[in-house]
């Protein structure tokens, strides 16, 4: 890679998400592998899902196909 005079345009453009180890901002280590250094990313996720499942199972949605998993079993795929 020859980065141009902009390189963090240059990183957006031609780097790959997984190349990306470290963020940091303003010199302080903001990102590591993808997750926040300083609160738990992953409790949010997994408070989120639960809240999702809630929130989905009192909605009225009318289902007009069946879920994948069932849909394929029926399939025979």
């Amino acid at each position: 890679m020859l980065p141009s005079w902009d390189l963090t345009w240059e990183l957006v453009r031609l780097a790959n998400r997984d190349q990306i180890v470290a963020v940091f901002v303003s010199g302080r280590l903001r990102l590591w592998h993808g997750w926040p250094v300083d609160w738990d990313a992953r409790a949010l996720l997994r408070r989120v899902a639960q809240v999702a499942e809630s929130v989905l199972a009192k909605a009225p949605i009318q289902r007009i196909h069946p879920v994948s998993t069932v849909h394929r079993s029926r399939s025979g795929a």
